[in-house]
């Protein structure tokens, strides 16, 4: 009898944290959007893209200077002839 309820207690433990861990997947295999357990998420995509945008604008000539420094960087790392002073 004993043996019984602690197999008991053990199965419902396990399928309680069962349940928590298949419902701690954000929803999305329930909805098809990223969710709070299974509450579908919509974003205002059109005040976040005029933000992305504005952002966008400012910041290209920063991140082509950061894509230019980044090749030159490549190019010195894959140079046979690698000056080891730079």
């Amino acid at each position: 009898m004993k043996k019984l309820i602690i197999v008991v207690a053990t199965v419902g433990l396990l399928g309680i944290a069962g349940m928590q861990i298949a419902s701690a997947n954000s929803g999305y295999w329930q909805t098809g959007n990223y969710g709070y357990c299974g509450q579908a998420y919509e974003a205002d995509d059109t005040k976040n893209n005029t933000i992305a945008e504005k952002f966008n604008a400012e910041t290209q000539d920063i991140r082509r200077g950061l894509t230019v420094k980044g090749s030159e960087l490549r190019a010195l790392l894959n140079n046979d002839n690698a000056d080891a002073k730079r």
